[in-house]
């Protein structure tokens, strides 16, 4: 019998644990937010204004290059802001990764307070929020609560005025590093009670992830629910194949949005209505899919809206840090769709088992196809990455891949096996680029040049914040 083969997808390989679904949030790697930002305080090259009181920053010229050139290629400007959002996009926030401009984090400091409004992820002071590590601290130095000169820009009454990192806090304290701060990169801290300080934004790595024809997993299943919902057939199987595409153009056209058959933000949003305990539809199936393949809530996927829904609608909430009242409105249907998911009992994983759900939906159905796939790492819960890169164990000959790992220079690897696993993940779609060191593979196109001891596939959206993960 060939290695190639049809397994069903609920076939046990192996089954490593999941370990706990209450892991607590930590929303866009807040460590690694705070690692940046230490590694930025003690950079003495571009740690302070050059030279000292003009404004002309490293920050700046990253952030905001249409501001007016300075000399050694930093750019001058008020710049609390562009450091707090040049270490963000530097830990990946898909917000800090797009241009500076009205509406999104820009280079001023009461862009972190509106982001955290959109993001349902905004805490006032005094609102028994304990600081996280990593989020934006914002101030109001005269704490008039004010300005009328600010107008819009300070919505909800506040007057922003300067904006930091949260480096640590405890019951009374918040320790800071601050960009603009006399200068230079500076580590501060204050009283929890301070006057000065309006608020926290929590950064998160929420976007509307784009689906579009071809690709498969729980979010098409959504989709496909959603689709329902709104009176269109279509299957529900998780497989956004041409009756979906034309299913999905067929709603944007009444909605007035481009048919292009992509489901981005703005079809998402038009697609997912806020429901709440009552309701009863096929949109509350795919809300209580969801909640069950991304957070274990054990919901029957009966379309009906009652107490243990919104139980889990509620838990979710208080995991991905936004309002808990039970209510899936916009933010709460955002966070739970950009939400990573578990690969299933059907795949053997040493690691990390959490990705997004189109590249769990793509490593399933890889592992339909290769008796033996073994994932060596995915990603977690919660870790700063895109989870779409998976690193696969090289095919052995005695088919051990789940016990154990080898590199390409063991007498155990496998190389025809092995190239047959690259041609069958390669023949799920999505799939960007594959890494791997054998110099035949390499030579025969199926692969660039990677580890030694795992075949690294990087998976891929037809639209993504960061380019390295556009198809």
């Amino acid at each position: 019998m060939g290695l190639i083969r049809r397994i069903t997808v609920s076939m046990v390989v192996m089954v490593c644990a999941l370990g706990a679904l209450a892991a607590p949030p930590a929303q866009a790697a807040a460590a690694g937010i705070v690692a940046i930002a230490e590694g930025e305080l003690n950079n003495a090259e571009r740690n302070h204004e050059e030279p000292l009181g003009s404004d002309c920053t490293f920050y700046v010229a990253q952030t905001r290059p249409h501001m007016a050139g300075c000399g050694n290629g930093w750019r001058a400007g008020s710049w609390c802001a562009d450091f707090v959002k040049y270490v963000w996009r530097v830990a990946k926030d898909p917000e800090a990764m797009q241009p500076d401009r009205a509406g999104n984090l820009n280079g001023w400091a009461h862009s972190f307070y509106e982001y955290g409004r959109r993001q349902g992820t905004w805490h006032p002071r005094g609102s028994g929020y304990q600081p996280r590590p990593g989020d934006a601290i914002v101030f109001d130095w005269a704490a008039d609560g004010f300005d009328s000169t600010v107008g819009s820009f300070a919505g909800g009454g506040y007057d922003i005025d300067h904006v930091g990192i949260v480096r640590s806090a405890d019951s009374t304290a918040v320790s800071t590093i601050e960009g603009n701060a006399s200068d230079r990169v500076l580590a501060k801290s204050y009283p929890l009670t301070s006057p000065s300080i309006v608020g926290y934004t929590t950064p998160t790595k929420a976007f509307w992830p784009t689906q579009t024809k071809g690709d498969r997993g729980a979010d098409v299943t959504a989709i496909q629910h959603l689709l329902a919902s709104s009176g269109r057939t279509v299957p529900v199987d998780g497989e956004f194949g041409a009756s979906t595409d034309t299913a999905v153009r067929d709603f944007q056209t009444a909605r007035g949005l481009g048919a292009d058959g992509n489901v981005g933000p703005n079809t998402w949003a038009a697609l997912a209505p806020s429901l709440q305990q009552g309701d009863n539809s096929s949109a509350v199936k795919a809300l209580q899919f969801q909640l069950n393949v991304k957070r274990g809530a054990g919901l029957v996927v009966d379309g009906d809206f009652g107490g243990l829904t919104k139980a889990a609608v509620v838990a979710f909430q208080q995991h991905a840090g936004i309002e808990s009242n039970g209510i899936a409105g916009p933010i709460t249907w955002r966070h739970l769709i950009s939400h990573h998911q578990p690969l299933g009992t059907g795949v053997c994983v040493a690691g990390g088992r959490w990705g997004t759900a189109a590249a769990v939906g793509q490593l399933t159905a890889a592992a339909s196809r290769v008796a033996g796939l073994a994932v060596r790492d995915l990603g977690a819960e919660h870790d700063g990455g895109w989870g779409m890169d998976a690193r696969l164990a090289l095919m052995r000959t005695d088919r051990g891949q789940c016990g154990g790992p080898v590199d390409r220079f063991s007498p155990l690897y496998d190389q025809a096996a092995t190239r047959e696993l690259i041609a069958a993940a390669r023949a799920t779609g999505r799939v960007k680029a594959v890494y791997f060191s054998d110099p035949v593979l390499i030579a025969e196109g199926l692969v660039t040049a990677g580890p030694d001891d795992a075949v690294a596939v990087r998976y891929c959206a037809v639209v993504h914040p960061d380019p390295a993960y556009d198809c």
